[in-house]
């Protein structure tokens, strides 16, 4: 596995990279200065295809965002040519289910080996720091992972209660509580922040009983072509 600092690249390339992650694009645009740490945390990996990417009960604190070719993911990396569950494309970003529940991975992902190239971006997000640490980056950043966390989490349990409407985890699923509060403020982040790991974890249940992948969707979508050759190009 190839690993190289973002800080590397050419600006030109990394920021349109960052625009074609709807995170850190919505991170970037209320917070301009929040560029500075998804350059400073982050690396673009260059895997070889069939190389494992997370292996099941590690733990860390990274999440990633795929850039270019497939991904896949087994909850049992046993006899991978039965378990296989699901897919991760471009654009998607994945790992951060662990990092909400603060768990082990619960699966094995894997590139593919029928991909010519399989690259990905990671940031190091244990720099987020403690929940009221602002030291590193702001409240306003926070509040952004942790609604855009509830959000996926919501519409992604959603569509499982549609898609399974026999399931027995449909009738307890948990409910949503809109905020009341003051936006912005320690109190939201923590409502947004305990909301996410409700979700996560009421995922996490689906997920083992129909054997999905423990993963939720923050945007999908290709990574334009043109930026994954510039990017190569720069290493």
């Amino acid at each position: 596995m190839k690993a190289t600092d973002v800080s590397h690249f050419p600006n030109d390339i990394i920021n349109a990279i960052f625009r074609e992650i709807p995170l850190i694009n919505s991170v970037i645009q209320n917070e301009p200065g929040e560029r500075d740490f998804f350059m400073k945390y982050s690396r673009i990996f260059e895997v070889q295809p069939g190389d494992v990417i997370i292996k099941k009960g590690e733990f860390e604190n990274w999440i990633y965002f795929l850039l270019a070719g497939q991904l896949l993911v087994y909850p049992e990396f046993v006899d991978h040519k039965k378990n296989l569950v699901c897919y991760i494309s471009p654009g998607e970003m994945f790992g951060e289910l662990a990092y909400i529940r603060e768990l082990n991975r619960n699966a094995t992902i894997v590139a593919d080996a029928n991909c010519q190239k399989v690259i990905f971006m990671g940031t190091d997000f244990s720099a987020f720091g403690e929940i009221d640490d602002f030291s590193v980056v702001t409240i306003s950043t926070k509040i952004s992972f942790y609604r855009s966390a509830v959000k996926i989490n919501r519409k992604r349990l959603e569509n499982l209660k549609i898609d399974y409407p026999e399931n027995e985890l449909v009738l307890k699923s948990p409910g949503h509580k809109s905020f009341s509060g003051q936006p912005g403020t320690m109190r939201e982040l923590l409502y947004l922040q305990d909301q996410a790991k409700t979700y996560a974890k009421y995922l996490h249940k689906w997920n083992r009983s129909l054997e999905i992948d423990a993963n939720y969707h923050m945007g999908k979508g290709k990574i334009p072509i043109d930026l994954i050759k510039s990017l190569m190009n720069g290493s």
